[in-house]
């Protein structure tokens, strides 16, 4: 009978833990994400300024760490392409990909999620590419009337990762 409780116990602990979408991290361990954009790149960077970019405000904010309120969070990682444009990747067979494919790695730049609705994330980054080109342009929601439908050569890549609203 102790045993049937505690297994009891324990299943209705493992589902409460699994059933969650994750909790929104606290505001002081997140950093406002900022776009920059110059020529045929695009930075997202929480810098207020970068040198020889536009600033074109800012598009949410990214957790500085894991945090335990939000289990899903993983590294978006950094890239620097051979035409030194800048990419932001989160998913490891894509990140390995551009490696092979000579980018240099800048290291995690923060974290975020995999989709809209996990820990409350309300932010996707879309990534579009230009036809022909090295480079891509990674944007949010209220930038995509620049980029669709296919505006200019853009070829809509999918939804990169999502962050939290500022």
């Amino acid at each position: 009978m102790i045993r049937t409780l505690l297994y009891l116990f324990a299943s209705l602990s493992v589902l409460k833990t699994t059933s969650s979408c994750g909790s929104l991290p606290a505001n002081d361990e997140l950093q406002t994400v900022r776009r920059f954009t110059s020529g045929n790149d695009n930075q997202l960077s929480t810098a207020t300024t970068i040198a020889g970019y536009s600033d074109n405000g800012v598009v949410g904010r990214w957790a500085k760490a894991q945090q335990s309120a939000c289990p899903y969070l993983r590294p978006i990682r950094g890239l620097t392409g051979p035409g030194g444009f800048h990419l932001y990747v989160m998913d490891d067979a894509l990140y390995n990909q551009r490696r092979n494919e000579g980018y240099s790695d800048m290291g995690p730049v923060g974290y975020g999620v995999t989709g809209v609705g996990v820990c409350n994330a309300s932010v996707p980054i879309y990534q579009f590419r230009k036809a022909g080109a090295t480079f891509v342009h990674q944007v949010t929601q209220s930038q995509l009337s620049t980029y669709l439908p296919q505006r200019s050569g853009w070829i809509w890549e999918g939804i990169s990762f999502a962050i939290f609203a500022a």
